[in-house]
């Protein structure tokens, strides 16, 4: 049996139940000299024979009245058919007091003339029929409201875990094309620098490929992924470039979103080191404390330039930020005259991810 219809099955036997006590107590000035057991009896018989007229009347409401109204069926004609259905039930009602309750559960003659004695039992009956469908009604609103807001988040989230899939996708292929245009100037210098650039770039894409689908890494693999990065750099431009890569972390396996800092490096490097006739340097520093991570790269400017940076890697980081760490992080960027510096703070501690975490060996 479903977890739904024992609910179901649950309320109308409390209801029933809650009804009959009531019931016992309404009729006691009829039966005072009656046991208890025997006003126990007629008040519990009196409201189950009543309970199917009052199911009836709900579940029509819910199944039928509610779900036309879903359908767009207009309002005037909803509120005559809920008339109707109100009529119908309260006849039946109305019949059953003086053919069955009162022969068989009172064991009383109905009186000549019930009116004056019976009109506030009547309002009050029709009252609880209309609260009781009310009720119903409201409890079923509420139950589609709350699924609807679940379904809605659901496919919030996955919008973004596809929009984040699809920037790292972006990423793969930014940093694969940058690395073998690296690898295609070397080559062509016939440099024997090439296998071990080739080997470098070959650990980089196993990761990005099989193992950077989790939705953490350890602060620890991020780092070693950027130190290949940056070996991979060195060896492209030589004594071309001065480098200064420097960490401090209280914790190592301090969880972070994967290939997120990497390509601000790339970025460093593409537009600031490639672009750079003189003094060419990328400074980068990486400062994780209790879960608060600060990262600051620094490149090299040619002085007076314009030029705005180009490409991916910026707003894609930058929306990835927006998406992993909403409200926990900072992005700043400082475009001097003769620097550029990009500066990440992330609280680390506010990213609710699995603890899924691929390891990445150099």
């Amino acid at each position: 049996m479903g977890k739904k219809i024992l609910l179901h099955i649950g309320f109308w036997l409390l209801y029933w139940l809650l009804n009959s006590y009531v019931e016992v107590f309404l009729s006691n000035s009829t039966f005072v000299e009656l046991p208890f057991w025997q006003r126990m009896w007629k008040g519990f018989g009196t409201r189950l024979v009543i309970l199917p007229l009052e199911m009836a009347f709900t579940y029509y409401s819910l199944y039928v009245i509610l779900r036309r109204y879903f359908k767009g069926r207009s309002y005037g004609l909803l509120l005559l058919e809920y008339l109707l259905l109100f009529t119908l039930v309260f006849t039946l009602y109305r019949l059953l007091i003086p053919s069955i309750i009162y022969p068989y559960i009172y064991q009383l003659p109905y009186p000549a003339n019930p009116f004056d004695e019976w009109l506030p039992r009547y309002i009050y009956t029709g009252i609880k029929f209309v609260s009781l469908s009310g009720i119903a009604l409201t409890i079923k609103l509420l139950r589609l409201r709350v699924n609807q807001l679940e379904k809605e988040k659901q496919l919030t989230e996955e919008k973004l875990q596809t929009e984040l899939r699809f920037l790292r996708a972006q990423t793969n292929p930014h940093f694969l094309f940058n690395t073998l245009n690296n690898i295609y100037a070397l080559a062509r210098k016939k440099s024997e620098a090439t296998a071990p650039i080739v080997m470098k770039l070959s650990k980089l894409l196993r990761f990005m490929l099989y193992e950077c689908d989790q939705e953490q890494i350890v602060i620890q693999t991020e780092i070693q992924l950027i130190e290949d990065y940056i070996d991979l750099e060195k060896l492209r431009y030589s004594h071309r470039l001065a480098v200064d890569f420097s960490t401090d972390v209280d914790d190592e396996t301090t969880l972070i979103a994967p290939l997120l800092l990497l390509p601000l490096v790339e970025n460093a490097f593409k537009h600031g080191t490639s672009e750079t006739r003189f003094d060419a340097y990328v400074s980068i520093t990486l400062k994780v404390k209790e879960a608060q991570l600060r990262f600051v790269v620094e490149n090299a400017k040619e002085p007076n330039e314009d030029k705005p940076i180009e490409g991916i890697g910026l707003p894609n980081v930058s929306r990835q930020l927006d998406l992993l760490y909403p409200s926990a992080h900072e992005l700043v960027i400082q475009d001097e005259q003769d620097f550029y510096r990009l500066i990440v703070t992330i609280n680390l501690a506010q990213y609710a991810g699995t603890n899924q975490v691929p390891n990445y060996r150099r």
